[in-house]
């Protein structure tokens, strides 16, 4: 088992506070006024493609480090990291291009790639 987890703070907003410090998004970097670097815009999805590329990691890896890790480590488990009767039913499914094609939380649809069903 890989002991990794992947974290990402990636922004849903083009601007936002954080601690008092206005920050922006654009040019693919998050930048407070002055130019100074605040965070990260790598999204899971592109940590998970990212390391699996440099690492040939299998999707069954990949899949440990991105969600099972993560349920182990913050104590969730029972009910997150995995797809057995009885958990939330939290599903990401990953197209052929290593993309987001759906996202299931709890059993709905909160998330679809608009060209996934063509």
């Amino acid at each position: 088992m890989h002991p990794l987890i992947f974290v990402s703070n990636a922004p849903f907003f083009s601007a936002y506070d954080l601690g008092g410090q206005q920050v922006k998004v654009a040019n693919g970097k998050c930048v407070l006024s002055t130019g100074s670097l605040a965070g990260s815009i790598v999204t899971m999805n592109q940590a998970r493609l990212n390391l699996a590329r440099r690492l040939h990691l299998s999707i069954h890896e990949q899949l440990q480090i991105t969600s099972t890790n993560q349920a182990n480590g913050l104590g969730v488990a029972d009910g997150k990291g995995s797809l057995a009767e009885g958990k939330d039913a939290d599903i990401v499914v990953i197209g052929t291009d290593g993309e987001v094609d759906v996202t299931i939380c709890r059993g709905t649809i909160a998330y679809e790639r608009n060209d996934s069903l063509t």
